[in-house]
């Protein structure tokens, strides 16, 4: 059975497991207890990878799939993950159109952010 709630850090609403320990809000990244409460971050579960979309057509969306998994963007929006180390084949839509990178999560824990911008065409840049 999930719970409605409130990310107690960003606001946004996600579902949460109580027979999980904790979660990871899927929009700032944050972990949150299984009473609802911030729990503070260490190296090893602080997001290492964030995504932020921006186009200057808000009609288009962007989705990404990885790891089975879909998450659209509207425009001008970001969202954190928390990935172990590896290599993730990523698919980048917009438009109907979609471009596959591969993204390498290192195992130094080092941060990871992917710029996608669309202005009738698409750059995605991963620094």
């Amino acid at each position: 059975m999930m719970i409605n709630m409130r990310c107690p850090n960003c606001g946004a609403n996600i579902s949460y497991d109580p027979a999980r320990p904790f979660m990871f809000c899927q929009y700032c990244g944050t972990k949150i207890t299984g009473n609802g409460q911030i729990q503070p971050r260490t190296i090893s579960d602080a997001p290492n990878l964030t995504i932020n979309y921006s186009t200057a057509s808000p009609a288009y969306e962007l989705a990404v799939e990885f790891n089975g998994e879909r998450w659209v963007f509207p425009n001008n929006s970001s969202k954190a993950f928390t990935l172990r180390p590896g290599i993730y084949a990523m698919t980048f839509y917009i438009a109907r159109r979609g471009w596959k990178r591969n993204i390498v999560i290192p195992q130094s824990g080092s941060p990871v952010t992917v710029n996608v911008v669309y202005a009738g065409r698409t750059k995605i840049y991963i620094q």
